[in-house]
């Protein structure tokens, strides 16, 4: 467990530096429009998928709770990831508004890390709820209709 833990915490930590520097960078741009529609709709989708998990449910962690439960409805019947989804969305809004090498590249590694992080977590949702080999079937991972 102690492996599973340090490997998640790594995971985790990437994604809060990398969301973190985007921020910094950031700071004192002008926000284009289409970032704020596009922070708007990832704000939308994130505390839908957030409502629908139930906050007592929720982890940063990929590493599932001991109680957790198969939530497959909300946003989670259209992918399996709204989360993971909703931070990519906005942070691609906030690097396009930046709009700087580097800005793209911070982007692309936390969606590397999340990408890394969701492989993980399926992983030990397939351990620990059977029916998650059938949920997969019937919804992609981050965008739905699509993959």
């Amino acid at each position: 467990m102690q492996k599973l833990e340090t490997e998640s915490y790594a995971m985790v930590g990437v994604q809060f530096l990398c969301i973190a520097l985007l921020i910094y960078f950031l700071l004192g741009v002008p926000l284009a429009i289409l970032t704020v529609i596009m922070i708007t709709v990832a704000t939308g989708l994130g505390l839908w998928a957030i409502f629908t998990m139930r906050f007592g449910n929720i982890r940063i962690q990929p590493v599932p709770k001991e109680d957790a439960q198969l939530i497959s409805g909300g946003p989670y019947r259209l992918m399996r990831h709204p989360m993971y989804a909703a931070v990519l969305l906005a942070m691609l809004g906030v690097a396009i508004n930046i709009g700087t090498w580097y800005s793209y590249v911070i982007w692309i590694i936390l969606l590397l890390d999340l990408l890394i992080k969701l492989r993980f977590e399926e992983k030990l949702l397939l351990g620990k709820f059977p029916e998650y080999r059938e949920y997969m079937k019937h919804t992609k991972r981050l965008l739905p209709w699509l993959w």
